[in-house]
């Protein structure tokens, strides 16, 4: 009776041996991916792709301001929708897909505020009607590129 016993222990002892080489190459792979993924929470460079993007939206609402702004009534109405739904567009797009901020909950709840009073402000001139005639969206996202730019600067200092 002995001998079925010892051959038991042989062979849990076999079976935790092979899982555990997996289970340690598992854990590493999931370190590297962390690593990963925490480098590029800690602030990257601002993302020229990204906001030429966003500028691509932002010159598409100006110039339908610039179209739709000669006629008064619609002109305004068209702003305030169309505007609202593309800068929330950019606002999104922003949020989402840049980095530059820093890993730093505080900085980066900073910059997502700044972002949003930007783009409110914008919403705010456009709407007044001498003033809706200018590239004043896109130049919001110009002044968004660069204070990501400054703040990526300040975070690598």
């Amino acid at each position: 009776m002995v001998v079925p016993a010892v051959g038991v222990v042989e062979r849990t002892v076999v079976a935790k041996k092979t899982p555990s080489k997996t289970v340690e190459r598992m854990y590493d792979r999931r370190v590297r991916e962390l690593g990963r993924m925490q480098s590029k929470a800690t602030g990257e460079k601002p993302s020229m792709i990204l906001y030429m993007v966003v500028g691509v939206f932002a010159l598409l609402k100006d110039v339908t301001d610039l179209l739709f702004g000669l006629i008064p009534v619609i002109g305004i109405a068209t702003a305030v929708v169309f505007g609202f739904c593309i800068s929330t567009i950019i606002y999104l797009l922003l949020t989402a897909l840049d980095r530059s901020g820093g890993a730093q909950n505080l900085r980066s709840s900073q910059m997502f505020i700044k972002r949003l009073l930007v783009l409110l402000g914008t919403m705010m001139v456009d709407i007044i009607p001498l003033l809706n005639f200018l590239p004043i969206t896109t130049l919001s996202v110009m002044l968004l590129y660069w204070m990501a730019k400054r703040e990526w600067k300040q975070g690598a200092a």
